[in-house]
């Protein structure tokens, strides 16, 4: 589930995991950690950022720096998607801190997701710099996921501003780097962004190239997460395509 293959299976081995942990009085980081992804891939983010930090502190009690490293790098995520910028800029610094212990002086993704939250709360002044260059640092890690999903959501954040070329950069490399290593939902997300720069243009043709592959019948939408459905329905409803209202991603998390 934390490189989003196979998601139908992974739901179904938390299930078993589940069933298998009710036998056993002491919780894990595993199944706290996956519950949180599922939550979050079903777009019940406050669930989400609640079981992430419950993994988190179990990883904590056990010192196990690797779980708290991946655990915040979660938490950092889902604390940008529910808007607590305050939180992003504190977590990434704990994230930071999580790093050098393990021997790493560099996070760069922990630097994008801050400048992501202070670019959110208008903290502009060098805040696109800092961004910038850790978008450079993730090219040259060749950390494609966590590139992919940054620069969609700057592409986003940027949707409606003066700053329309870049933020369609964004898009299009959003979508080459998440294709190279298929990330179904960033693709989605980067192809109905796409879409919407093409319909601001008056280019309806373009946009409907953009969304094609996700037209009904063509894909599943169980396979995405809540949020890639969502930003397809919002672009298909600009320009006037078909799409599927199907928000089902499984059965709900207890």
């Amino acid at each position: 589930m934390d490189v989003e293959t196979d998601v139908g299976r992974a739901r179904e081995l938390m299930r078993e995991a589940e069933t298998l942990a009710a036998r056993m009085p002491t919780p894990t980081i595993e199944l706290e950690w996956v519950r949180a992804l599922f939550y979050r891939w079903d777009g019940n983010l406050e669930a989400a950022l609640e079981r992430i930090v419950a993994a988190l502190d179990l990883a904590r009690t056990r010192q196990d720096r690797w779980r708290e490293f991946q655990c915040l790098t979660w938490r950092v995520t889902i604390e940008l998607e529910t808007g607590r910028f305050d939180d992003v800029v504190r977590s990434s610094e704990a994230l930071e801190r999580a790093a050098r212990a393990m021997g790493d002086s560099e996070v760069p993704v922990a630097r994008a997701l801050r400048a992501l939250a202070m670019l959110a709360s208008g903290v502009r002044r060098a805040t696109a710099a800092e961004f910038d260059g850790a978008v450079q640092d993730l090219r040259s890690i060749d950390d494609k996921a966590h590139l992919a999903y940054v620069l969609n959501r700057r592409a986003l954040a940027l949707l409606d501003t003066n700053e329309s070329l870049a933020a369609e950069a964004c898009s299009a490399e959003a979508l080459a780097v998440a294709t190279a290593i298929g990330r179904t939902s960033e693709i989605a997300i980067a192809s109905a962004t796409l879409a919407r720069f093409a319909m601001a243009r008056g280019d309806a043709n373009s946009a409907r190239l953009h969304l094609q592959p996700f037209a009904p019948g063509r894909f599943v939408p169980a396979l995405l997460s809540a949020q890639a459905v969502d930003e397809l329905a919002r672009a298909a409803k600009l320009v006037g395509a078909p799409n599927s209202n199907d928000h089902s991603h499984g059965a709900p998390l207890r």
